[in-house]
């Protein structure tokens, strides 16, 4: 015999079940008080329950971290460091005097590897030009939310681009 009006149980909740939560539960603060106090109670049974079973949350070990993963996993990342050692170009070579691009194996241009290197110069040098015309005079001639001019940099996706005909 079913006891519970409309409002206690949410009857969308019965077609549509959602995971966990009282979302849908009830509307009444009674039923929701309940729902909260027997919880603790529950909590406590199923604790006793793992107990009796032998279920212990705190003896799980994660696979990752398990000594024969982590003997593998140093495998594999001194084969992928012997690789871009011998077989790829390595980025991290000081002695490598060419740009070039760790996607496409491009060479850069002369005119491109010196704008590539020369980015934080030039940033720091429009940021100063910034400051000076701005910020640090009393009746700046350029308004502070004005357009700032663009550095246009090379990058490799240049190297691709056609010229217009």
């Amino acid at each position: 015999m079913d006891t519970c009006g409309p409002g206690d149980r949410g009857d969308s909740e019965q077609r549509h079940p959602k995971p966990g939560g009282t979302n849908g539960f009830s509307l009444k603060s009674e039923a929701v008080a309940r729902y909260y106090l027997s919880l603790e109670n529950q909590s406590g049974y199923l604790r006793q329950l793992r107990d009796m079973i032998g279920q212990h949350d705190s003896d799980f070990i994660h696979l990752d971290l398990q000594v024969p993963r982590i003997r593998r996993d140093e495998v594999d990342v001194q084969s992928l460091f012997q690789l871009v050692e011998t077989s790829w170009l390595n980025p991290f070579n000081p002695d490598q005097v060419e740009l070039v691009s760790l996607s496409t194996a491009t060479t850069a241009p002369p005119d491109m590897a010196k704008d590539r290197l020369d980015a934080h110069t030039i940033g720091e040098e429009a940021y100063q030009a910034f400051k000076q015309e701005r910020l640090e005079v009393d009746a700046p001639p350029t308004q502070f939310h004005n357009k700032i001019k663009k550095n246009k940099l090379k990058t490799f996706t240049d190297i691709k681009k056609k010229p217009r005909s």
